[in-house]
Formats: C-alpha cells, structure tokens, sequence
C-alpha cells in the first residue's frame, strides 16, 4: 500500500479537476492521513468461511447485520452460488444458498441497495438486477444497455448516492487500437 504514490498521481491529475474540487481535496487528505492502527482485519466464522470451497464478493446488506457473498467450488463441476447469512447477537448464522437466485449458470451478488429491496449481480458473464419482495426473490432481469454489450460484463458497483455506476466490461474499445479484450472499467 503506497499511500505517498498515489497522492504524488493524484496531485499530477489534480490540475485536470475544477479548482477546489472537493473530491480531490478530500482524496488528497485521505492519503495524507496516517493509517490508523486500531483497523483490524477478522476472518468471518466457520458459518460464512468453509473449508473446502472459496468464498468471495462479499456484499453487506441493511445496517451491516446481513451479508450476500459467492461460493466457488474449486473443484469446477458445480457453478459459483449465491449466498446469505444474517447477523444476530450470537454471531452470524449459517450461510444458505439463494435459491431464488441461483437458477442457471454461475452467480455473484455485486452491489446491494441500501433498502436491501434490489440486488445487482453477475450471472454468466452478464449484470442482472433482481428485486426483494415478501415472496423472496425475482429471479432477476438482465440489465440493458450500457452493462451488457459485450460477451463479459461484472463486478458492479455504485456510490452511495447512486449517481456514479461502476462496472468493468471485455468490450471492444474500436477507439483504443491497443486495447485486446482485457477486461476494463466503465
């Protein structure tokens, strides 16, 4: 983690940035700052970790107390699933495949809205969004463009206001006559 180089490519960039730009303000103030020990990282319990499969993409839902993630199966003869487990005071419960969800192919979950109500996620190669109701899950709808024009679309994310969407595409970049299909953000 160099923190000292990515502020010195920050300050480079700045000038390209309206003057006084909050966002680069408080981006250089980030990375000035000392890292603050107390930060601990603590590997979830055997009820969300397994010993022989491969966990990822996790995803915290409402208030930090519910958690959707992917379970890969090393061993390639089942698809990657999604998961859920809740919170309680006793520690966090066991973690059940989303049946709802994990209808075809490999699955794994992306971003969740703050209401919990709508789940973005990866499904063969395509972002899909599927809503929550009192029923369970929508076996979710593919999103249109511009999230799924090429062959590999995934790892979505958005701000917490929801007005920046990240997502990271193999799409044939026709204006970049050395791009090869690797996969890049959009």
């Amino acid at each position: 983690k160099n923190y000292t180089e990515a502020l010195a490519v920050v300050n480079h960039f700045a000038k390209y940035f309206p003057d006084n730009d909050s966002r680069i303000g408080e981006l250089k103030l980030l990375l000035a700052s000392p890292i603050d020990p107390s930060i601990k990282s603590n590997k979830l319990p055997n009820t969300i970790n397994t010993a022989n499969f491969s966990e990822c993409f996790p995803v915290p839902g409402i208030a930090k107390k519910e958690l959707y993630f992917c379970k890969h199966y090393p061993d390639g003869k089942r698809p990657e699933a999604i998961y859920h487990s809740m919170c309680s005071k006793s520690g966090w419960n066991k973690a059940e495949p989303v049946s709802d969800l994990n209808i075809e192919g490999n699955n794994a979950p992306d971003a969740i809205s703050a209401d919990g109500t709508t789940l973005i996620f990866f499904r063969n190669g395509k972002i899909y969004q599927a809503n929550k109701s009192s029923y369970g899950w929508s076996s979710g709808e593919e999103m249109g463009f511009p999230f799924n024009e090429s062959e590999w679309n995934g790892d979505l994310c958005y701000s917490s206001d929801r007005k920046v969407i990240l997502f990271v595409s193999d799409a044939d970049c026709k204006w970049n006559k050395y791009h090869n299909k690797t996969e890049d953000i959009y």
